[in-house]
């Protein structure tokens, strides 16, 4: 929905960066499964992202708005 444009980044980030966060880090999350993959290269660029903007991230409810 984020790369459609469908929502924004503070939107995402507010709505499922912190679940996107905690399954990248999360060791019991990976147990199983190969990382490796190209198939989670979308995933992790999502998740780092989300990362990113977290630690620089100030909460404003009125901006968040789906488009």
């Amino acid at each position: 929905m984020r790369n459609s444009g469908l929502i924004g980044n503070d939107l995402a980030l507010y709505m499922f960066g912190y679940y996107a966060i905690m399954c990248k880090n999360s060791e019991n999350y990976w147990y199983g499964l190969n990382k490796e993959q190209i198939l989670w290269s979308l995933f992790f660029d999502f998740a780092s992202d989300m990362e990113r903007r977290h630690h620089n991230y100030s909460y404003r409810a009125k901006e968040l708005r789906i488009r």
